[in-house]
């Protein structure tokens, strides 16, 4: 299995890059632009549990930080065939860092709900305050290095994030 993984949209787009960082043993998972595609959509998901597996990980920081609307039409799948299988991965911390945009915010809110509950479940603005929350939990170092990030971390971790 590849570290890293790109998806492609029918246009040729990147919608999503998946990446084992080896040196902390986590996972990231990013999503890029509007995602409209059910069974690309679908195929991203699956990587994210391959991944999991593969890779033994108990740390995933799932960025949707650059995602443009809801999933689609995924909600059903998600909660009854991808949750259940994220249930069986070495999965115990899942740094969720939400879109910019309110429905897709609201959409992946209501779909990890659902999350199992050995799961430790936070949800982020920015992925800074993510790595660092998994940072605290043991299982990564930030990525985000540079007086540059430590600046918008500082200024954004003191912003309330409403769970």
């Amino acid at each position: 299995m590849k570290k890293a993984e790109l998806i492609h949209n029918s246009k040729g787009h990147v919608i999503f890059q998946i990446e084992y960082i080896e040196a902390d043993d986590y996972v990231v998972a990013q999503w890029f632009g509007f995602v409209n595609e059910i069974g690309i959509s679908k195929q991203a998901f699956s990587l994210i549990i391959d991944y999991l597996h593969h890779y033994k990980c108990r740390a995933l920081l799932h960025n949707s930080h650059q995602q443009v609307g809801p999933w689609p039409k995924l909600d059903a799948w998600l909660q009854d065939t991808w949750l259940p299988e994220l249930a069986q991965t070495n999965l115990r911390y899942f740094a969720h860092v939400h879109s910019k945009n309110a429905f897709t915010q609201s959409s992946a809110r209501t779909i990890l709900k659902a999350i199992d509950s050995r799961i430790q479940l936070q949800y982020f603005y920015y992925a800074p305050a993510a790595e660092t929350w998994l940072v605290e939990r043991g299982h990564s170092t930030p990525i985000s290095r540079g007086l540059f990030n430590t600046v918008l971390y500082n200024f954004w971790s003191a912003l309330p994030v409403f769970s």
